[in-house]
């Protein structure tokens, strides 16, 4: 699976930014957004980044470590390696943990 990167002057987006507003989840992390689109089967979430220096001490959690490098380098795509498929996947924790899998919620 490849990730296309977007780059511009004032910041860079990693994947595909979710197109429907009103389904699309957010997390403000250091440096920049994460996004996915919460009814769709997506693996990875976007990253809008717009301090790379701050985001870089996360984006390699959610897109591993050689893809990191080819983010900092200027790759056009990266080919993400999952740390933890909880960690990429922002709402797996409720196929693996959630009520209807008989485990308990994290909140």
């Amino acid at each position: 699976m490849t990730i296309p990167i977007l780059r511009t002057d004032e910041y860079l987006i990693i994947g595909t930014v979710p197109p429907h507003p009103e389904r699309t989840a957010m997390v403000e992390a250091d440096g920049g957004l994460l996004m996915w689109d919460e009814l769709a089967d997506t693996i990875y979430p976007a990253a809008k980044v717009f301090d790379l220096d701050r985001a870089a001490d996360w984006l390699w959690e959610i897109y591993g470590a050689e893809s990191i490098r080819g983010i900092l380098g200027g790759d056009d795509d990266i080919d993400p390696v999952a740390v933890s498929p909880c960690c990429v996947r922002p709402n797996g924790w409720r196929t693996s943990n959630g009520p209807e899998a008989g485990g308990r919620s994290p909140h």
